[in-house]
């Protein structure tokens, strides 16, 4: 059996997500990662990359970032939480292993969540899907 990349899960999990709205009109390879076409004219870029340790979050900005549910992408993400609180992002920390992924849009999550119960939250999440192995 072939092991996906993260690249290929994204492009699964798009069209996943896609089933009943069908508003994908088409998805593009990148270097680092995928676009996403719309019917609507909006383009979607998701970033695939196992670690986003070396990634500026001064320059994120509305794109969806693929990575592995690792705790140290978890740790990057408290640690730059400030940073892109206020972004139109959203993470999505990912076992390929078993498929499994969470998701966290911190410019919602900041609207609804108390900072003093950011870090317990987070942890939460990470703990819902199992470690992955880089």
């Amino acid at each position: 059996m072939t092991e996906l990349t993260i690249k290929e899960w994204a492009k699964t999990y798009v069209k996943y997500k896609d089933m009943i709205p069908r508003i994908v009109e088409s998805i593009s390879e990148t270097e680092n990662g995928i676009v996403v076409s719309q019917k609507t004219g909006e383009k979607i870029t998701y970033l695939c990359m196992e670690s986003i340790e070396a990634l500026n979050p001064g320059s994120i900005t509305n794109e969806r970032i693929v990575c592995l549910n690792t705790k140290k992408n978890l740790d990057w993400l408290l640690k730059n939480w400030d940073l892109v609180k206020n972004k139109r992002t959203v993470f999505i920390f990912v076992n390929l292993d078993k498929a499994e992924s969470w998701a966290i849009n911190p410019l919602l999550h900041s609207a609804i969540t108390e900072k003093k119960s950011l870090k317990q939250g987070l942890i939460a999440l990470f703990e819902s899907v199992p470690e992955a192995s880089p």
